[in-house]
């Protein structure tokens, strides 16, 4: 059903959004190679993977729409680990993620949140079955899943770092695994930290904050007041 769903949205809305520029600086590292210094690299490789043998998004949209019905399936899985629900709720569940009104938005957007989003349901879900189920080998693909969620979308780090902490300690908590398991799975997030920080790292933040903060901006917002008039200066008009 789920998929029916997003076949029948397909035939309805096919045609790719943009979100400028977040949108043509992907492409643009599709099309060239050219590594975004505020933006994921990763998802323009991802394009250029899926769409630029056709000279078309088409594909994009498609494979975009194929992975969030993965993500809501995986909802569906979560849940059921979770709460144990009815059939019909966790079949409620599958759907609603389907048709949730961002997911179709972003399915079609030349944007990283459905590859990012997927990543993560990932995560979450093989977290949760570590702290059910106690199968602490499982940290290996969540903290995989966690490193390409950080690729994609760097604002997300400190959730990936709080989580694949959490995990194991709350494993333990639930008494699912004992000291040594717990020791081993954090040792295994902890290879993948040095990986994360670069990534991390990389990014430059400070001139994409300015642009969106700018407007409630002052001069004496700045240590100092001088050079916060030269950074300011025009911004107003812009």
């Amino acid at each position: 059903a789920v998929l029916v769903l997003k076949l029948i949205g397909l035939v309805l809305d096919p045609q790719p959004q943009f979100f400028m520029g977040d949108s043509a600086s992907y492409v643009h590292t599709a099309l060239t190679g050219w590594r975004p210094p505020d933006r994921s690299y990763l998802y323009g490789v991802l394009v250029r993977l899926v769409a630029a043998d056709t000279q078309s998004l088409a594909p994009l949209v498609l494979v975009q729409s194929t992975l969030s019905a993965a993500t809501a399936l995986l909802a569906a899985y979560w849940a059921q680990l979770v709460f144990t629900p009815s059939r019909k709720v966790l079949c409620a569940v599958a759907l609603g993620c389907a048709l949730d009104p961002s997911q179709l938005l972003y399915e079609r957007y030349v944007m990283t949140e459905t590859f990012s989003l997927l990543a993560l349901a990932a995560m979450l879900v093989a977290l949760t079955m570590i702290i059910v189920s106690g199968r602490w080998l499982l940290m290996l693909p969540a903290a995989t899943a966690g490193l390409l969620v950080v690729a994609l979308r760097t604002s997300l780090l400190p959730l990936v770092a709080i989580c694949l902490v959490a995990g194991p300690l709350l494993a333990l908590l639930a008494r699912t695994l004992d000291w040594r398991r717990t020791l081993l799975s954090l040792s295994v997030v902890a290879l993948f930290v040095p990986l994360i920080w670069t990534l991390a790292a990389r990014i430059e933040t400070g001139p994409f904050l300015l642009a969106a903060w700018s407007p409630l901006l002052k001069p004496q917002d700045f240590p100092d007041s001088a050079l916060g008039a030269r950074v300011l200066e025009g911004v107003g008009e812009a």
